[in-house]
């Protein structure tokens, strides 16, 4: 049985903390597989963009779709923040933080974010939207459990539950890109 290392830093690491709005609140490390080690600076290894723009533009179209979804753009805009906290992408984190807070949403939802299963600060419907973005962003772990689908199917449409798949599928994509490439906010 393979077992992945996992790296807890021994201090808080600037560009983790200022990652995001949220700061220290997030547990990045807890549970994340090795990242640079201390003292490493993060630095832009590649512009993606710049090195294949073709590419890049499939993958950022992709994301867009959601745009065409029939999901509220409220919904949207926690499940793409909540894979990248799972992803640990400080890019993304950032991006789809303070897109949520310009779209109007609640500083404490999204403060509580990761979080959600111990608040009662999010829908139902929102709930099985985040079980289920957990579950297919953990895919090898969790194989996608019975128990989260059936928590889905009765909130969502089957053409709804393929959207949702699409936009966790397109950001888990992004999220990888920015982890590799090491974009940074700002």
């Amino acid at each position: 049985m393979c077992r992945a290392r996992y790296w807890l830093p021994k201090k808080p690491l600037k560009w983790l903390l200022s990652a995001s709005p949220l700061g220290s609140r997030l547990s990045y490390g807890f549970g994340r597989p090795a990242g640079p080690p201390a003292g490493i600076a993060m630095t832009l290894r590649l512009d993606s963009h710049r090195a294949n723009r073709p590419s890049t533009e499939l993958l950022l179209r992709l994301d867009r779709r959601a745009e065409r979804y029939r999901l509220e753009h409220s919904l949207v805009d926690i499940v793409r923040l909540r894979v990248s906290q799972i992803n640990g992408c400080p890019y993304c984190i950032d991006l789809h933080s303070t897109r949520a807070r310009k779209d109007g949403e609640m500083a404490a939802r999204i403060d509580m974010l990761e979080l959600w299963r111990e608040t009662s600060r999010y829908t139902d419907r929102e709930r099985a939207a985040l079980a289920w973005a957990e579950a297919v962003t953990r895919i090898a772990g969790t194989r996608v459990p019975d128990a989260v689908w059936e928590a889905v199917r009765p909130y969502f449409s089957d053409r709804e539950i393929v959207d949702l798949t699409l936009l966790v599928t397109a950001v888990n994509s992004l999220n990888r890109f920015g982890i590799a490439f090491r974009r940074t906010p700002g």
